[in-house]
C-alpha cells in the first residue's frame, strides 16, 4: 500500500511539473513574440515596399550578388520584411490583418527561403538572419505553413551550440538565446531546460580550464569572456571590448533574466548578482559621468554613425534590473535619474582594470582615463569589416579629459590620428599601413595603483609600429 502511495504521489508530482514547465513555456513563446511585434512601423513605407517588390518576391534596389563582409546588402530585405510583418500583426496597425500586406509578406519570405542567401560574415548567417526569422516564427506563428515554419527554422537553426560563433566570447550567449528560442517555438521542454542552465552558466569571470571544456573543433578562433576586474574581452588578444561585445553580452543575459523572472528557469540570485557588478563596475565605470561612452573604451567601433549612442548608455540595462533585483538598487536609480537628466552628481571614484591595463579617474564636474598595453595583451582590435583603419596609436598612453562628455562624439571623420591626446607618437604625412595595426606590447612594466579615490598610472613604453620609446606617468 506504501509502494503504491509513492507511486501515485510521484506521478501527480510529475505531472504538475509538466504542467508547470508547459505553462512557462507558453508565458516565454508570448513574450517573445510580443517582443519581436515591438517596433515603429511607417504604414506608408510598408505600402511601398508592397508596391516596388518584384514577382519573384525581391526588391529591385537590393544587390543580392555580392555577399561580402563589407556588403551583404540582403540583410536589408529581411527589414523591410520584418516591418511589413509588424504592420500586419501591431494591433494599432492601420494595415494589420490586411490580406494583400500577407500576400506580399510571402512572396517575399518565399524568395529568400528559396534562395537561403548567405554571407562571408559569419555573424549574418549566425546571428542576424537566424534572428530575423525567429522573430518571424513567434509573431506570425499559425499564419505560416509548415513548411514555411521548418524552412525558416532550418535557417535559424544556424544558432546553436556548435555554431563557430557560439565560441566563448561576447557572441556566445547570443547565440545560444537564438538557439534558445528556436527551442521554444518547437515547445521542445527538455532542450529549454538544458540551454537555460547553459545561458546562466555563461554568467561568470573568464576561467581557462572551464574555457577549454567549451572548445569545439568547429571554432574557427577562441574566445574570453567577463574578467575579474569587470572589463571584458572578446577574444584572445585580450583588447577592451565592453562598450561592445560586453555590452551584448550584459543586454542578453538582462532582456533573458527579466523574461524568465516569474518562471521556474529565474536565474539564480548569485547570478543577477554578478550581472549587476559587471553593469555598475565595469561598464559604467567606463563611461563619463555614467552616461556617455568612455573615447579610450572604443575600438574600431569609431568608425560607426553616431556610434557614441551604443545600448551601453542607454537606460534598459538598468530598469530591466530593477524589476527582478533589489541588489545596489541605490545605485542603479541613481545611473537612470543621471541619464534621464534627474540628477547631475556621479560619485568620485579611481579605478584601474588591470586585466585591460584601462584606467579611469572620475570627479563630479571631470572625467578622465588612459589606455595602455604590454606584453599582457594587444593595443587595438584588427580592423575588421573594414572598420578603424585608422587606429595605430590609439593604445599609446591615450589620455582623454572630458567635462561634458560631448566632446568626442562624431568628431572622428576629422581627426588627426597621429595627434592622439596622451599618447607619444612618431609624426609623419601618412599612417602606417591598415593591416599594421594589431601589437601585442614589448614591455611588461605597465600598470597602475588606486585606493579607489586616486591613482597613478605607468607605462613603459616602445611603439610596435615605429619603435619610439617613452617612459609615461
Amino acid at each position: 500500500m506504501k509502494k503504491f502511495v509513492s507511486t501515485l504521489l510521484l506521478l501527480v508530482t510529475l505531472t504538475f511539473t509538466a504542467q508547470a514547465i508547459n505553462k512557462d513555456i507558453e508565458l516565454l513563446r508570448a513574450r517573445f513574440a510580443q517582443a519581436a511585434l515591438q517596433g515603429r512601423v511607417n504604414p506608408e513605407h510598408v505600402k511601398e515596399r508592397m508596391k516596388s517588390l518584384k514577382e519573384d518576391g525581391s526588391w529591385p534596389d537590393i544587390d543580392y550578388i555580392d555577399t561580402s563582409r563589407i556588403a551583404f546588402q540582403h540583410s536589408q530585405h529581411l527589414s523591410h520584411l520584418m516591418e511589413m510583418v509588424r504592420a500586419y500583426k501591431q494591433p494599432k496597425s492601420p494595415l494589420k490583418g490586411n490580406r494583400q500586406l500577407k500576400k506580399k509578406i510571402d512572396l517575399a519570405l518565399g524568395f529568400w527561403l528559396e534562395h537561403d542567401f548567405q554571407g562571408e560574415n559569419w555573424h549574418s548567417n549566425q546571428l542576424s538572419t537566424p534572428s530575423q526569422m525567429i522573430n518571424m516564427l513567434f509573431v506570425l506563428d499559425k499564419e505560416l505553413t509548415k513548411q514555411q515554419q521548418e524552412a525558416m527554422l532550418r535557417i535559424a537553426g544556424r544558432a546553436n551550440m556548435d555554431a563557430p560563433g557560439a565560441r566563448p566570447s561576447g557572441d556566445r550567449v547570443r547565440v545560444i538565446s537564438l538557439y534558445a528560442q528556436s527551442a521554444l517555438f518547437r515547445r521542445d521542454e527538455q532542450l529549454v531546460i538544458d540551454i537555460m542552465k547553459i545561458i546562466e552558466g555563461e554568467l561568470a569571470f573568464y576561467n581557462k580550464e572551464a574555457y577549454e571544456k567549451k572548445l569545439r573543433p568547429t571554432y574557427f578562433s577562441g574566445g574570453h569572456g567577463m574578467e575579474p576586474d569587470f572589463s571584458f574581452h572578446h577574444r584572445p588578444d585580450q583588447v577592451n571590448n565592453t562598450s561592445t561585445y560586453g555590452a551584448g553580452f550584459a543586454t542578453a543575459f538582462t532582456d533573458w533574466a527579466v523574461k524568465v523572472a516569474d518562471t521556474q528557469y529565474r536565474f539564480s540570485d548569485k547570478a543577477i548578482h554578478q550581472l549587476v557588478d559587471y553593469y555598475l563596475d565595469g561598464m559604467c565605470k567606463q563611461m563619463a559621468f555614467g552616461r556617455q561612452i568612455d573615447p579610450g573604451v572604443k575600438n574600431r567601433d569609431i568608425a560607426r554613425p553616431n556610434g557614441h549612442r551604443a545600448e551601453l548608455a542607454g537606460n534598459y540595462i538598468p530598469e530591466s534590473l530593477l524589476k527582478i533585483t533589489d541588489y545596489r538598487k541605490d545605485e542603479l536609480t541613481r545611473i537612470i535619474a543621471i541619464r534621464k537628466g534627474e540628477d547631475s552628481y556621479i560619485a568620485p571614484f579611481a579605478k584601474f582594470f588591470w586585466n585591460t591595463e584601462h584606467f579611469v579617474f572620475q570627479r563630479p564636474t571631470w572625467y578622465t582615463s588612459v589606455r595602455m598595453f604590454s606584453t599582457r595583451n594587444a593595443n587595438m582590435e584588427k580592423p575588421y569589416n573594414g572598420e578603424g583603419l585608422t587606429n595605430h596609436y590609439r593604445a599609446d598612453g591615450a589620455n582623454y579629459l572630458t567635462i561634458t562628455g560631448n566632446e568626442y562624439n562624431d568628431i572622428y571623420s576629422t581627426f588627426d590620428f597621429r595627434k592622439v591626446p596622451g599618447a607619444t607618437i612618431q609624426q609623419a604625412d601618412t599612417m602606417p599601413d591598415e593591416n599594421n595595426i594589431q601589437h601585442w606590447g614589448m614591455t611588461d612594466f605597465v600598470g597602475g595603483v588606486t585606493d579607489g579615490m586616486y591613482g597613478a598610472v605607468a607605462f613603459d613604453f616602445i611603439s610596435p609600429i615605429d619603435l619610439v620609446k617613452a617612459r609615461k606617468a
